[in-house]
């Protein structure tokens, strides 16, 4: 779901672009039911890249999850007759990914 000018949107198919778990990468691309299309990727490296362990919701253990939240981000939002809309930062943006070993 992406909020944008206080508009909910709801996108329910996904597609990995590139996925690389090693340098904490990750970019993908969807749409929704009315056409609009969002391209997003983020990059987790950088000092602020850390494992944390969580605990299972049934309480049987744990897992590691990989998090930055200074990892950079961008959005590009495509809609029809519309022009194309960037969103970005730097740095600030949250990546976590659960079973990830950075």
């Amino acid at each position: 779901m992406l909020w944008h000018g206080g508009v909910p949107y709801v996108f329910r198919d996904l597609h990995d672009i590139t996925e690389d778990p090693q340098n904490f990468r990750w970019s993908f691309q969807c749409s929704n039911k009315d056409g609009l299309r969002l391209h997003a990727t983020f990059d987790g490296t950088g000092q602020a890249l850390h494992t944390l362990s969580y605990l299972k919701t049934n309480c049987s253990g744990s897992f590691p999850v990989a998090n930055n939240s200074l990892a950079s981000g961008r959005l590009r939002i495509e809609a029809r007759g519309m022009p194309e809309e960037i969103l970005g930062t730097n740095f600030g943006a949250v990546l976590e990914k659960g079973g990830a070993h950075p």
